[in-house]
C-alpha cells in the first residue's frame, strides 16, 4: 500500500510539474508574441523630421560674418534671433542631411517629407533643439518652440505660441495640451479633426505643405493641338 501511494504521489507531482512548465511556455510564448506585434507596429509608425519654428518674421539681433554654422552661432551671444527658440537658418541641418530633405526657407529650415527617412541626424545636430521626430500620419503640428509668456512672444515673433488656450479648449480629444507655456500634441490621442488649427489666432498649428508635382509634358496632346489649329 505504502509503495502504490509513493507511486501515486510521484505520478501526481509529475503532472504538477508537467502542468507548471506548460504554463510557463504558453506565457513565454505569449509574450513573444505581443513584443513581436509591437515591434511589428512600431514599425509601421513613420517618423519624420518637423521643425517647431514659423518665425520668419522674428526679431533680429545681430548679423554674423563668415558664421554658416548654427552651433556656432549660438555660442556667439546666444544667436542672431531676439528669440533664443527660433530656427537660425545658418544651415547645420541642410548640411548633415544624407537625404537632402532639407532647405532653408525664408531664414527657416524646411522640412520635405517626401525625401525625409526619419534618421534623426538633424535633430542630433540643431543647438537649440528645435527638430523632432514626428509620425508621418499625423497632419497637424504645432509650428513654435518658444516657452516665454505669450506676452513676451509677442515683442518678439509675430508668429510664436501666445499660450491662449484655444487649442486646449476646443481638441474634444484631449490630444493638446498646455506644457511649460508652449501648446503640445499628443499624437496618440489625436484624431487630426483639424480644430485646433482652425482656431488658433497665431496660425502655428498647421499640416506639412505637400510639393507640388508637375504632370511630365504630353507631346502628342501638344501636336493633336497644334494640328486642330492649323486647320
Amino acid at each position: 500500500m505504502e509503495i502504490f501511494i509513493n507511486i501515486l504521489t510521484a505520478a501526481l507531482t509529475l503532472g504538477v510539474c508537467a502542468l507548471l512548465v506548460g504554463l510557463a511556455i504558453a506565457l513565454l510564448h505569449n509574450d513573444e508574441k505581443k513584443e513581436t506585434a509591437d515591434v511589428a507596429a512600431q514599425e509601421e509608425v513613420k517618423l519624420r523630421a518637423f521643425v517647431k519654428c514659423n518665425g520668419k518674421d522674428c526679431e533680429k539681433k545681430y548679423t554674423y560674418a563668415d558664421v554658416e554654422d548654427c552651433a556656432i552661432a549660438n555660442l556667439l551671444a546666444a544667436g542672431p534671433d531676439s528669440c533664443g527658440f527660433s530656427c537660425m537658418g545658418l544651415g547645420s541641418c541642410v548640411n548633415i542631411c544624407p537625404e537632402k530633405a532639407i532647405s532653408v526657407e525664408d531664414g527657416i529650415a524646411v522640412v520635405s517629407e517626401e525625401k525625409c527617412t526619419g534618421c534623426g541626424a538633424c535633430v542630433d545636430i540643431c543647438p537649440r533643439g528645435i527638430i523632432e521626430l514626428v509620425p508621418e500620419d499625423k497632419k497637424f503640428r504645432v509650428k513654435c518652440s518658444g516657452h516665454k509668456p505669450g506676452e513676451r512672444v509677442e515683442t518678439r515673433c509675430e508668429n510664436g505660441c501666445i499660450g491662449c488656450g484655444t487649442c486646449v479648449n476646443t481638441c474634444e480629444y484631449e490630444a493638446v495640451k498646455f506644457e511649460n507655456n508652449l501648446a503640445a500634441i499628443d499624437y496618440e490621442k489625436c484624431r487630426d479633426c483639424g480644430a485646433c488649427a482652425n482656431l488658433c489666432p497665431k496660425e502655428i498649428i498647421t499640416a506639412p505643405k505637400k510639393e507640388k508635382v508637375e504632370e511630365p509634358f504630353d507631346e502628342s496632346e501638344y501636336f493633336s493641338l497644334e494640328t486642330a489649329e492649323e486647320n
